[in-house]
């Protein structure tokens, strides 16, 4: 029987988890399932361990749930191309896998067996807030270990995976894990998943430039509101970023400021874009459906694939954040530019030094803004895996110089970012249909699967798909070798 471990307990790890008992109810041999995760189920959406307050909206409908999109044809595949419905193993009707997803895991399920169903409708179906997804989460999590369909559980471990506690012995992957007390469990597996959004990106002197400097995991931490808390009526925070965690933390300061009793002692909030715009993006039938299907999605140049992703996905807000913020629009600056680097300035103010360098002018030009707050939202770091790797498991990539010293594209002249980016690109297109790395033993990293193989992978929005991606590799069937 295969192992895979799964690093990260959120939608990825429960979709994986519920596809799998969905096949072995359906008569398909799976795989042992181990899931680690330094917290609990859901961490990441309930407002207790940072990255959101619970409070916010989800951006993506509910429905696009953990089985979402229903396939009437199963992505499982061989090596050498995708396999329709009707030549998988008889006993495995992938229809009926749908409708199995669909009666024990859809949010429409959930529904039922908590709040109702008929007022969601009736409400217009409104997104629900993080925490309600992390409860949703946590209720998939319970059936499973109900195991009511006699599938066998999957097993979890709390702890938390430290630097160069991942590496490769006889060719499977052995993951130390160390809880609260310090003990340290170790989970050996032949393929590894890693979900979640990494750690932060960082500016070059933000560790330096102290505790003013939040970002979009830190500040909605008690650390991070007690902070906020101590901002003044003629203070200024600066907003750095321009996608869906500017728009979380901009909608956060308006939520925090507005209970004060004096609307004038609101500080000055700017925002610092490299366009000097705030986005909305693309939500159309064919924007939509392109993170749904994916067979058109091969046929597309990088380049097409790229220039997709940049409008409905990175550094753009979704329609309905993008409304909340217009009602304070009186209250938002949005400046060009981009930073290059934070200093401690003078009587204790921040220096953002900020770069407005763009292809139509031919020189930079520098300015530095003084400001009192920063809060960096530049995104998190999905590379940020490298640092659990130990050596002899990085140099499974043949890309040890990369992964090792993976540096900040600012601090890179234009020769060496150019290479830099050149060497990403390779590694990124070379991202297979089950979602991982030309290695052994596997290594499947959604959350950089999205230009190889679909925009939908990093997100919510084909949480099926990812998992029948991820298990096209263990499933297994002698006449398909699922197992290559």
């Amino acid at each position: 029987m295969k192992t895979l471990i799964i690093l990260g307990a959120g939608p990825k790890a429960l979709a994986i988890a519920a596809k799998r008992a969905a096949l072995k109810a359906n008569g398909a041999n799976v795989p042992d399932l181990v899931i680690i995760d330094r917290n609990a189920v859901g961490a990441n959406w309930d407002g207790s361990h940072g990255y959101t307050d619970g409070v916010g909206q989800l951006g993506t409908s509910p429905e696009k749930d953990l089985g979402f999109p229903y396939p009437q044809a199963a992505l499982f595949h061989t090596e050498e191309s995708l396999l329709d419905s009707d030549i998988l193993p008889r006993q495995v009707n992938t229809c009926e896998i749908s409708r199995w997803m669909l009666a024990n895991f859809s949010y429409q399920s959930f529904l039922i067996d908590t709040t109702g169903n008929g007022d969601y409708i009736d409400a217009g179906k409104p997104h629900p807030s993080h925490s309600e997804w992390a409860s949703y989460l946590r209720w998939a999590w319970r059936r499973l270990q109900a195991d009511s369909w006699n599938v066998g559980k999957p097993r979890t471990v709390l702890g938390e995976v430290k630097s160069e506690g991942i590496s490769i012995q006889n060719n499977r992957w052995v993951v130390n894990a160390t809880d609260d007390q310090g003990a340290v469990q170790t989970v050996e597996g032949d393929g590894l998943v890693i979900t979640g959004p990494g750690e932060p990106k960082k500016l070059p002197g933000q560790d330096e430039a102290g505790p003013r400097v939040l970002d979009g995991k830190s500040v909605w931490s008690p650390e991070g509101q007690e902070i906020l808390g101590r901002v003044k009526m003629s203070e200024s925070i600066d907003v750095i970023g321009t996608g869906e965690t500017t728009a979380a933390v901009l909608v956060l300061l308006q939520r925090f400021f507005n209970l004060r009793p004096d609307a004038d002692a609101r500080p000055h909030i700017r925002v610092l874009s490299p366009t000097g715009m705030l986005h909305s993006r693309g939500e159309g039938y064919w924007e939509n459906s392109a993170f749904t299907h994916f067979r058109e999605w091969v046929d597309l140049t990088v380049a097409q694939r790229e220039a997709f992703i940049r409008r409905t996905d990175r550094g753009v807000l979704s329609p309905g954040a993008l409304a909340q913020l217009t009602e304070a629009r009186s209250r938002i600056q949005v400046l060009e530019g981009r930073i290059d680097r934070i200093v401690s300035g003078k009587k204790g103010k921040l220096d953002l030094y900020i770069n407005h360098a763009s292809e139509d002018r031919e020189e930079a030009y520098p300015e530095i803004l003084a400001t009192d707050y920063v809060i960096n939202c530049m995104g998190f770091d999905p590379w940020g895996f490298r640092a659990f790797l130990s050596e002899t498991a990085i140099k499974h990539f043949n890309a040890e110089q990369l992964l090792l010293n993976f540096r900040l594209a600012n601090e890179l002249n234009p020769e060496e970012k150019k290479h830099e980016q050149h060497m990403i690109r390779s590694l990124l297109v070379a991202i297979r249909e089950d979602l991982s790395f030309d290695i052994h033993p596997r290594l499947h990293l959604p959350m950089l699967a999205g230009i190889a193989q679909g925009a939908g992978m990093p997100n919510l929005s084909c949480l099926g798909h990812v998992a029948d991606r991820i298990l096209s590799a263990y499933v297994w069937d002698e006449k398909l070798r699922f197992w290559n």
